[in-house]
């Protein structure tokens, strides 16, 4: 229970989803949380089931297909039918912010792309290469893969309106 509420804490203060509330509509959507930064969700049935938050972060929180742990190691994969990158993270329990009525389904948790938060290599070239193929793939208008192992679902091309430039400076001195 101690690790639950480490962990809720943790997400609050690096994504900053305590700042603003969010919609409970279904499909992608993009918002800017008022001094927290920027956020691209896709919710299903009122359940955020994919989370990319850039702003005293980077962080990225996705429904893990097939049966998820409660902790440990975990990999994924996000495709389309031309790219796929490979993401190694951890496994966290769903979470349900209250009074934010963001209900996570999500299950796995990769921050900074999987560098340390303190690493120099942070926001350096290689790292924002690895981002901008990250936003190419999600901003390809094509279809999602999330898969491990044997396990996939598939989530519909990102459409949330206005996503993507403001993405592209997050961390730079900021959008926001």
């Amino acid at each position: 229970m101690i690790r639950r509420s480490i962990l809720l804490a943790s997400l609050i203060a690096l994504c900053g989803i305590g700042s603003a509330p969010a919609s409970a509509a279904d499909g992608w959507k993009y918002q800017v949380i008022p001094n927290d930064g920027h956020v691209l969700t896709y919710s299903e049935a009122d359940r955020v089931t994919f989370y990319l938050g850039c702003g005293r972060g980077f962080a990225l929180h996705v429904k893990y297909p097939g049966e998820a742990k409660k902790d440990g190691k975990a990999h994924i994969t996000i495709a389309n039918e031309r790219t796929k990158m490979e993401f190694d993270g951890e496994f966290e329990e769903p979470l349900n912010l209250d009074p934010v009525p963001m209900n996570f389904a999500t299950q796995f948790r990769q921050t900074y792309l999987g560098y340390a938060k303190q690493d120099d290599r942070v926001y350096g070239k290689k790292w924002l290469a690895l981002r901008s193929q990250f936003y190419a793939l999600l901003g390809s208008g094509e279809p999602l893969t999330i898969s491990a192992g044997k396990d996939s679902y598939q989530l519909p091309p990102v459409d949330a309106a206005n996503w993507r430039k403001p993405f592209a400076t997050c961390g730079l001195g900021g959008s926001w």
